[in-house]
């Protein structure tokens, strides 16, 4: 589920040699959540950063192999993110074997120069696989760049990354990292976030979209549904019995007679008569940052709604503690707000839920 404002996603790819890049690496997480919480990007932007050191998703590596593979399997490609990031100190990261692919189902990583028959550097690799890229040198070490230079690169990196139009720059401490760091990536937050708009606006659905006509099953179930209550609370809408098995005996022809099939098969005794005995249940969820422990929720939808870069969530309870009903509940509240939604505007794209048991695949 999505919130009610779609956000734009843009993601980044943390880039650099293990060994001498730490605290840098921890600038940069910095830069990024403290961009992510500004005011304008925090309801427009799903900024999501992939870093191998990430505490919540690290990555695993193998016994057998480099851990390059391992990184593009379990986090991302390099080519495939919005930007990346790079950092350099000393070393530009393990040498790959020219022979080795660099996934399951990708090339060989081959040689950085050819000629020369030099084989990639990890972090070196990495910044020439990506499509944009901002690069910081660390100049406070002054055998960095003559380091650089004997595992082959320093100055010709410099050059390629000129040469391929992505920016490059130095940092002598932290601090001034991330102020660097976080004067460009704003602005390339914003470049990214104005073509969106030129984009969403470009493709905009045509303004008479028709749909199949609703049989009158779910045309009568769709008039119920959006009938205004006549309480102010926030409970589903009861469906009488006869009602909800007309409209199950029908078949869905568009996504509003989806949304109604759905609403009804909720309303079945099969699904505890969700429309009339729900009780809210409680959602605790742990919190890696700040002083509680955890933060609780007795509404899922809003739980779900706040900024989160987790690609997934895990409601996790004992037998019977409610887990199916409320992802159940949620899925009918979901497809009551779109249906009320599609009635205000045809051409509206609201957010839905999807229950799928993976039992009933075989």
């Amino acid at each position: 589920m999505t919130s009610q404002t779609t956000r734009t996603r843009f993601t980044l790819f943390l880039a650099s040699p293990s060994k001498d890049t730490g605290p840098a690496r921890e600038a940069v997480v910095q830069a990024v959540q403290a961009l992510t919480k500004e005011t304008a990007f925090a309801q427009t932007l799903e900024i999501r950063l992939f870093r191998w050191d990430d505490p919540h998703r690290p990555v695993v590596l193998s016994l057998h192999e480099g851990g390059q593979p391992d990184v593009i399997e379990q986090m991302a490609h390099p080519a495939e993110v919005d930007l990346l990031i790079g950092l350099f100190c000393h070393t530009l990261g393990g040498t790959l074997a020219p022979d080795q692919r660099c996934s399951t189902r990708g090339k060989p990583f081959g040689y950085a120069d050819e000629a020369a028959q030099r084989p990639w550097h990890c972090t070196e690799w990495e910044v020439a696989q990506a499509r944009q890229a901002l690069v910081f040198f660390d100049e406070r070490q002054p055998s960095s760049r003559d380091a650089r230079k004997t595992v082959g690169a320093g100055e010709a990196l410099r050059e390629r990354l000129q040469t391929q139009g992505k920016f490059s720059n130095d940092h002598r401490d932290e601090d001034d990292l991330r102020t660097k760091l976080t004067d460009v990536l704003r602005q390339r937050l914003e470049a990214a976030l104005a073509q969106h708009v030129e984009t969403a606006a470009a493709t905009a659905a045509p303004a008479n979209v028709t749909e199949p006509p609703l049989d009158a099953a779910h045309a009568a179930l769709l008039k119920h549904l959006l009938t205004p209550p006549q309480d102010e609370t926030e409970r589903l809408p009861p469906v009488p019995d006869a009602m909800r098995d007309a409209a199950l005996n029908q078949p869905a022809r568009c996504l509003r007679s989806w949304l109604l099939l759905r609403y009804a098969q909720g309303c079945t005794e099969q699904a505890d008569l969700l429309d009339r005995k729900f009780v809210a249940l409680t959602v605790t969820i742990p919190q890696a940052e700040g002083p509680a422990a955890s933060v609780s929720y007795d509404d899922l939808g809003a739980a779900l709604e706040k900024p989160c870069d987790a690609p997934a969530w895990v409601l996790i309870g004992p037998p019977g503690a409610g887990k199916t009903t409320l992802l159940r509940h949620l899925e009918m509240r979901c497809a009551l707000a779109a249906l009320r939604a599609l009635a205000e505007h045809p051409n509206a794209t609201p957010p839905l839920a999807m229950l799928w048991r993976l039992g009933d695949y075989h």
